[in-house]
């Protein structure tokens, strides 16, 4: 429900638009409702515009990551011993690398990725580096167990013999994980939900409308949707 065209504000956090349609939307109210080269740089504003509203809003309370994440499968293939590991890493034969390069994530936390280990999201990997993992693997209790790295936009996997991972982040341009694939369909088109929620669109539209657009907002009413799951 919205009210007289305006936005619609809910308590509980969820997802709006399309990338789609919220260029869409920013033709229209710049009067180039049919003017393609016209949305796609709308769809190129709003994704660096959000990327910044998130980056802001994550770096003050990460927990609020679950309403942008992506998650998505990343297959790996064994790693080269000569081209990737030396002498110092005693379980080389253990190492796999992405295919595909990974996007680089938003960084609000300590480690890159919010996720990555089993692709149905049953056990995490533990974060590792090159330099640390050979004294990581001499621990009795804990060296054998399964842990990740990123480097170069390759995510790295140590002591596990796995062909795919399941990975989740937010990624400053949801776009480019769209290579990948979740359920056997890409991850990302920009049919498909943009990781954002309804006041944060709010925020990117109306910076957009008066900076960039320099249109006037109006007046227009906001409709308070009430849970009642709350």
């Amino acid at each position: 429900m919205v009210a007289d065209g305006g936005y619609l504000i809910s308590v509980k956090l969820k997802y709006m638009a399309t990338l789609q349609q919220a260029a869409s939307y920013l033709a229209e109210r710049a009067g180039k409702k049919t003017d393609i080269p016209f949305i796609r740089e709308m769809k190129d504003l709003v994704v660096v515009i959000s990327a910044r509203f998130k980056a802001d809003t994550l770096g003050k309370t990460p927990s609020l990551d679950k309403y942008y994440l992506q998650r998505f499968n990343v297959p790996l293939q064994a790693v080269d011993k000569s081209d990737e590991c030396n002498a110092d890493i005693a379980k080389c034969d253990k190492v796999f690398r992405s295919i595909e390069k990974v996007p680089s994530p938003l960084r609000y936390t300590t480690n890159p990725f919010s996720y990555v280990g089993a692709p149905d999201g049953s056990h995490g990997f533990g974060w590792t580096t090159f330099g640390t993992e050979p004294k990581r693997q001499l621990k009795k209790l804990t060296g054998q167990f399964p842990r990740h790295t990123y480097i170069n936009e390759y995510i790295y996997i140590f002591n596990k013999d796995i062909d795919e991972i399941g990975v989740e982040g937010v990624f400053s341009d949801p776009r480019a994980v769209a290579k990948f694939k979740c359920g056997g369909k890409p991850c990302y088109s920009d049919e498909s939900e943009f990781p954002i929620d309804e006041q944060l669109l709010k925020l990117v539209y109306d910076e957009i409308i008066t900076k960039h657009l320099r249109l006037i907002i109006p007046n227009e009413k906001i409709l308070i949707k009430e849970d009642k799951n709350v």
